[in-house]
C-alpha cells in the first residue's frame, strides 16, 4: 500500500500531534534519510532532537508499522509522523541503503497487524493547516520594550543571586578546611547537601548538582586516596567560584555555575561556530547522577585536516535522559568515522557541540590526509594553548 498524505493525515493521533510534526520538516533535522536497497518497504532515519544522540525511526511503508526511540506516549509520535510526511510528498530525497541492524531488530520482534482505520470519532485533522506556515504577529514596540526591559532585570537579579552564592561556597570551603578534612570527611554527604541547597536558592544550579555529586566521586575511592581527592574537589570548586566572580559574563563559565544553552537556540544561532570535518568516535562514559539523570558523554575526534585553523581537534556531544527510561543504546559506537557538520557552544574553548548534518565517511580514515602533519600540530596542542594563554 502506497504511503500518501492523506493516509499520514489519518494516521495521526490528533492535530497537535501534526503541527509539532511540521515543525520537524527541515532536512537539517534529519542527518540520516534511508530506503531499502533491496527493494522492501522500509524507510528509517534519525532525527537530531533535545539529546545528543538522534532520535531513531523506522516505518514500513506497506502496513503503516512503525517504532521511535523518542519517549513520547503519541502513536505514532510527532518523528515517525514527520518520517512519513517527508517521504509522502518527496521519496526522492530518501537515500536507498543496507537496512541497519537495530531496524533487523526491530522487525524480528514486531506483529504485523492490518492498517488500522482512522478514528473518525477523534477531533478532525487536516495536514494542510498543520503544514501552513503561521502569520506574523504585528510587533508592538512598547510591549517588546517592557520584554526587554524584564529581561534585562531578570538577567541582573540572576546575576546577583549567582554572586552571593559562590561568595558562599568560597566561605564554606573555608570553613570546612578550618574544622579538618577528617571533620569533612565524616559528614560529607550531610554537609555538601545543605551548601548545593544553598547554591540552588541562589540560581546557581550547575554548581549545586556539581556539589551534590562529590560525595559519590569521593566515597567510591580507596580510603586511602579519599582526602587528597577531596583537597583537590574543593580546590577546584574554589577556582571555578573566583573564575566566575572574576568574569561572569563569559559563556563557559556561565554554564558551569547556572545552566547551558538549550541545543534549540545552538542549533537556530547562527553565530554559534559550525565546522563540518571527518570525525571518528573515541570514546563514551554514561553514568547515572544523583537526581535521577543518566549522562551521556561521546567524544569525538576530528581525523581530516582542519578546514580552518581554528576548528577544534576534540569535540563532545553531551546528553541527558531519565535513568526510568532504562539503558539506552548509543547512536554513536565507539570507532565509528562519519563526516559531520558540528555547531559548539560558544566560548573561550571549544569542546561541546551538537550534530547538524551527518553523512558516513566518503573514506576510511587510513586514505585521509594526516591530520597533524608536524609535532606542532599535536591533538592536544589546542588545548595546551588554552591552558597558556589562561596562564
Amino acid at each position: 500500500m502506497s504511503l500518501t498524505v492523506e493516509i499520514v493525515e489519518s494516521l495521526a493521533p490528533d492535530q497537535a500531534s501534526l503541527k509539532a510534526a511540521a515543525k520537524l520538516m527541515k532536512p537539517g533535522k534529519w542527518p540520516v534519510r534511508c530506503t531499502d536497497q533491496a527493494g522492501s518497504d522500509l524507510i528509517w532515519g534519525e532525527c537530531q532532537g533535545s539529546g545528543a544522540n538522534p532520535y531513531r525511526v523506522v516505518v514500513d511503508t506497506g502496513d503503516h508499522g512503525y517504532k521511535c526511540t523518542c519517549p513520547s506516549r503519541k502513536f505514532p509520535c510527532k518523528h515517525a509522523l514527520t518520517l512519513m510526511w517527508m517521504y509522502a510528498e518527496s521519496p526522492g530525497d530518501y537515500s536507498p541503503g543496507e537496512v541497519p541492524d537495530w531496524v533487523n531488530d526491530w522487525l524480528g520482534r514486531r506483529r504485523k497487524t492490518g492498517t488500522k482505520p482512522a478514528d473518525t470519532t477523534k477531533a478532525p485533522k487536516n495536514i494542510s493547516i498543520a503544514g501552513a506556515a503561521e502569520p506574523e504577529k504585528p510587533i508592538d514596540p512598547k510591549a517588546e520594550a517592557r520584554k526587554k526591559a524584564a529581561a534585562e532585570k531578570r538577567a541582573a537579579q540572576t546575576q546577583a543571586a549567582i554572586y552571593t552564592a559562590t561568595g558562599e561556597l568560597q566561605d564554606w570551603i573555608s570553613d570546612q578546611l578550618q574544622l579538618g578534612v577528617t571533620s569533612l570527611q565524616r559528614e560529607l554527604t550531610e554537609r555538601c547537601r545543605k551548601i548545593a541547597a544553598r547554591l540552588v536558592d541562589g540560581k546557581a544550579a550547575a554548581l549545586a548538582g556539581r556539589v551534590d555529586e562529590l560525595p559519590s566521586r569521593i566515597l567510591e575511592l580507596p580510603s586511602a586516596l579519599q582526602a587528597d581527592a577531596l583537597i583537590a574537589e574543593l580546590g577546584q570548586l574554589q577556582l571555578l567560584a573566583h573564575a566566575w566572580r572574576a568574569a561572569p559574563t563569559a559563556p563557559d563559565l556561565y554554564r558551569l555555575i547556572a545552566t547551558a544553552e538549550t541545543r534549540e537556540s545552538i542549533y537556530e544561532n547562527t553565530a554559534a561556530p559550525r565546522f563540518t570535518a571527518h570525525w571518528e568516535v573515541i570514546g563514551e562514559v554514561i553514568r547515572t547522577r544523583r537526581d535521577g539523570l543518566v549522562e551521556q558523554a561521546t567524544w569525538l575526534m576530528r581525523l581530516s585536516p582542519a578546514p580552518e585553523p581554528e576548528t577544534p581537534t576534540f569535540a563532545l556531544l553531551l546528553d541527558f535522559f531519565p535513568a526510568t527510561l532504562g539503558k539506552r543504546s548509543s547512536s554513536h559506537p565507539p570507532g565509528e568515522q562519519f563526516q559531520a557538520e558540528l555547531a559548539f557552544y560558544p566560548g573561550q574553548s571549544l569542546q561541546r557541540a551538537i550534530l547538524i548534518d551527518r553523512t558516513p565517511a566518503s573514506e576510511p580514515a587510513s586514505q585521509t590526509a594526516a591530520p597533524w602533519p608536524a609535532p606542532h600540530t599535536a591533538p592536544l596542542s589546542h588545548y595546551r594553548q588554552q591552558l597558556q594563554h589562561l596562564s
